[in-house]
């Protein structure tokens, strides 16, 4: 979710436009140009910022994201919709002939067919067995799971107060304690020592030893065990744990270096993926809506703090110069 709120941020900064190139290579704007409207107005129900949200999540944790085209005969595309990764696949012929034959979408348990060109797809990489893209995922399946093991071990310090484990001892050669007494006793420990109840002093009636163990939580290094995997994730993903604000950067942070990470990561990470989202969108989505000749699809990054020049570095290298 750190990454998924970075990523579904960062999409959304710049503005999709639509340019025309010129004979000298000059790029010109088309205003209002139809698939420029269609993406910030896919639906009637939600915009062009929670579709672009929906891509991120996918992209993150399935390295592919679908959107379906609705069309009416009227005016072509008349609608876009995000499909998440897991109520979509795709399908091929037995033999081989193709590589992708279509589509098969999920409705209340039937997989209903949808032609190829009525999918939009984005792929990081390519997984040749799913036809899908190369998620990291599969990777870091032991990571997530460490990590939640972790989390749960806490919890379960929580609910029992931080309270470390005993030993009772109960009765002497004087007083023998039979089993039934020492169930009983038990059971009046757990519920005294447990949940709210955690911490409160036990009172017994029989005699009793209690022992402490020697267990020290602190020496557990849980903080470590849950470092290892946010480091893994941000390896495999390729996004620096200082734009993800995870703890394994908080001890080398400053201001000065967290800055330049997050600008390093926008323009490593989401520039390049932007530049494939408009990449697809000019094969196959532009032709949707008119004449293609010479239009490109491009990001306008001129609202984007994170692609500004340092004005301090440009004016020091306007004044050497």
């Amino acid at each position: 979710m750190a990454a998924y709120t970075w990523l579904s941020n960062g999409l959304t900064m710049p503005r999709l436009t639509v340019v025309k190139i010129g004979a000298d290579n000059e790029e010109t704007e088309i205003p209002n140009h139809p698939l420029v409207d269609k993406i910030e107005n896919p639906n009637s129900f939600y915009g062009g910022e929670e579709l672009l949200s929906g891509i991120a999540f996918d992209w993150l944790t399935n390295a592919t994201a679908y959107i379906l085209k609705f069309r009416n005969r009227a005016s072509g595309i008349s609608e876009l919709w995000y499909e998440p990764f897991w109520s979509i696949r795709p399908v091929w012929p037995a033999d081989g002939s193709e590589w992708i034959s279509g589509y098969e979408v999920n409705r209340n348990g039937y997989w209903i067919p949808v032609a190829s060109e009525d999918v939009f797809v984005l792929r990081k990489g390519l997984d040749p067995n799913c036809r899908t893209g190369q998620s990291a995922t599969s990777a870091l399946i032991r990571e997530y799971y460490t990590d939640q093991q972790a989390a749960q071990f806490a919890s379960l310090l929580m609910k029992q107060g931080l309270v470390p484990p005993l030993v009772v001892s109960l009765g002497d050669k004087d007083r023998p304690v039979t089993p039934e007494q020492a169930e009983i006793v038990k059971a009046s420990l757990v519920r005294q020592m447990s949940g709210a109840d955690a911490g409160k002093p036990v009172v017994t009636s029989a005699a009793a030893q209690v022992n402490t163990l020697a267990f020290d939580y602190g020496r557990l290094g849980l903080r470590d065990v849950r470092a290892i995997p946010e480091e893994r994730f941000c390896s495999a993903m390729g996004i620096s744990p200082y734009s993800l604000h995870f703890g394994v950067s908080r001890q080398a942070s400053t201001f000065s270096n967290v800055e330049n990470y997050l600008k390093h990561d926008y323009r490593a990470y989401i520039v390049p993926m932007q530049a494939y989202i408009a990449k697809r969108m000019a094969k196959e989505l532009l032709p949707e809506f008119g004449p293609t000749e010479n239009l490109q699809v491009r990001w306008n990054y001129e609202q984007v703090p994170l692609m500004q020049a340092d004005l301090t570095v440009e004016w020091k290298r306007i004044a050497e110069a």
